[in-house]
């Protein structure tokens, strides 16, 4: 995105024009992929279904609170976001279309080996790809058989990943004399991750309060849903060395709060699984292990961070929500022929994506500070037409 920008310019790219680019490129990716699930897995669903998870997907990813203080770090995680979307975009192509064409887990291997280079945290994420070699795989050949068949597409996978991993360290070594220096060293900021244990499980309790359980205001001030500072229960193990001074600083937005529709996973796969003896079957088990598996690992890793930033949620919101998506759709194609099934299920889920989609709109815009101050005529403008809802609050009060 730089370099042709650059070649065609002459001067380097708007932060908040590439991170715009990769925003959008990654929500692209999702409609992209909920058709190929849709159309694939034969999905009786209605336009209705269609833009609850449309809002899901293009609100509620915390995309829109990123993109109201882009700099090198947010264009960074968008990067991953984009090019880890586009290549399950492939993964899926690879497990839903009729004839499954190596070219696929080249071209997805190639993209995810670009979501590293943005963000190297998704190394880990590489996992992905065992689901479509668990589907590639002929269980009932030779060992030997399967083996040969097996060389194909491991090397379709292999090779544009280790390629890409060692172009960067290539990189690392030739810009900091260290193959594994990733810029940390030389981070600019006023917090600086390696001061303080990288990785670390004492990190999990306090980080993952943060990024699924810390509130935010509601109150009829505009835009009505506020991001707060940073309060921790008592309840919450600290480390001693965790930075909760610096990280005060930043304000955050637990997804489990503002995206009540998260809720609904769990209860919803039991209800498929258990109850309607519906379970995932063919290829709609294999791209929910795929979700499941990249959603988990990025999870972990974020949890283990040093400390906590807003952003860090993007690395395994989007598979969440992509998941949760999958589910919603699947108990959709339940009830085709149970309208009073549907009319529960909308019941249930209209509500909390509307809350959802609400309650982001409203963060978003009051992240930062920036949308107010650069744009005070037309924040006032949107504040005065809004103005009616706590005049109604109160009359009602």
């Amino acid at each position: 995105t730089f370099i042709p920008w650059r070649l065609m310019t002459g001067n380097p790219m708007p932060h908040n024009l590439a991170a715009s680019i990769f925003a959008g490129g990654g929500f692209i990716c999702c409609v992209l992929m909920l058709i190929i699930i849709v159309r694939g897995a034969k999905l009786k669903i209605s336009y209705q279904a269609i833009m609850i998870v449309l809002l899901l997907l293009g609100i509620c990813n915390t995309v829109p609170l990123v993109l109201r203080g882009p700099f090198m770090y947010e264009v960074a995680s968008l990067s991953a976001y984009f090019w880890s979307m586009l290549s399950l975009f492939f993964i899926f192509s690879f497990l839903l279309l009729d004839k499954r064409k190596i070219i696929y887990l080249g071209v997805s291997s190639l993209c995810f080996g670009l979501a590293i280079a943005s963000r190297f945290s998704y190394v880990y994420g590489v996992v992905i790809f065992l689901v479509p070699l668990w589907e590639y795989l002929d269980r009932n050949a030779k060992i030997e058989e399967s083996f040969k068949k097996m060389a194909v597409p491991v090397l379709a996978i292999g090779m544009p990943l280790i390629g890409i991993v060692g172009m960067l360290l290539l990189y690392n070594y030739f810009r900091f004399d260290d193959f594994l220096e990733f810029g940390l060293t030389y981070q600019l900021g006023i917090l600086r991750p390696i001061d303080y244990p990288f990785l670390s499980i004492r990190n999990t309790w306090i980080n993952n309060y943060l990024h699924f359980l810390h509130g935010h205001v509601v109150n009829d001030a505009f835009p009505f849903f506020h991001i707060q500072s940073i309060k921790i229960p008592e309840n919450i193990p600290i480390p001693s060395y965790y930075p909760l001074f610096w990280v005060r600083l930043e304000t955050q937005a637990g997804i489990l709060t503002n995206i009540p529709f998260l809720w609904t996973i769990i209860p919803a796969w039991l209800y498929l699984k258990i109850l309607t003896k519906n379970t995932f079957s063919g290829t709609i088990q294999s791209i929910a292990s795929t979700l499941l598996l990249g959603t988990v690992t990025n999870w972990l890793v974020v949890s283990f961070f040093s400390y906590s930033q807003i952003r860090y949620v993007l690395d395994f919101l989007p598979m969440l929500l992509l998941l949760s998506c999958l589910i919603y759709l699947m108990i959709y194609d339940h009830f085709h022929d149970v309208p009073i099934g549907r009319i529960i299920l909308q019941c249930i889920a209209i509500p909390m994506v509307i809350y959802s989609v609400i309650a982001n709109i409203g963060m978003s815009i009051e992240s930062f500070g920036q949308f107010k101050e650069g744009n005070p005529e037309f924040y006032t403008a949107i504040e005065r037409f809004f103005d009616f809802i706590p005049r109604m609050i109160n009359l009602m009060c």
